[in-house]
């Protein structure tokens, strides 16, 4: 059983979240924490209520990172192809649609996912380029549409003085 990610039963403070992971035993119950819970705001956190099996949530839990991503999903029951996938291809997403610079959790801290245009370093700061806004904004969660709404008034405003 999984919840939607806007279900209050699947979320958790951050402070909340920490204090779970540090009071599991189980190595692999807390690796599975760390790994498939989601930080999708400033202060909350969707946490897998199967943690404790570990089995498959959603299938964008299927789905590995890549800066070239050809699918993308908002909400743990919505993925969509953003071009033609031919069959027996990998299912990737772009974590930066959900999560940015500003999060405590992130899923990792440099990309190695060998795509061309690989951002390294800047997974998740990718959101403040205006090329990027321009193709994914329509695709991002409203937490990421929230920053960089933010961050293109702040640009507005830096750029009025």
């Amino acid at each position: 059983m999984s919840y939607p990610i806007d279900d209050k039963r699947s979320t958790y403070t951050l402070e909340d979240f920490q204090r779970l992971v540090d009071e599991q035993q189980d190595p692999e119950a807390k690796n599975y924490l760390l790994r498939y819970s989601l930080q999708y705001d400033d202060n909350s956190v969707f946490v897998p209520r199967i943690y404790l099996t570990r089995d498959t949530i959603d299938l964008s839990a299927l789905m590995n990172h890549s800066c070239d991503a050809n699918c993308a999903s908002k909400y743990v029951d919505e993925v969509f192809a953003l071009r033609d996938i031919e069959p027996g291809s990998v299912l990737t997403v772009y974590y930066g649609i959900c999560i940015t610079d500003q999060l405590i959790l992130a899923a990792f801290d440099t990309c190695r996912c060998g795509a061309p245009l690989c951002a390294g370093s800047n997974v998740f700061t990718r959101y403040k380029t205006s090329e990027w806004q321009h193709k994914f904004y329509e695709y991002c969660s409203p937490y990421v549409k929230r920053k960089i709404d933010e961050f293109r008034e702040q640009q507005n405003e830096s750029s009025k003085t």
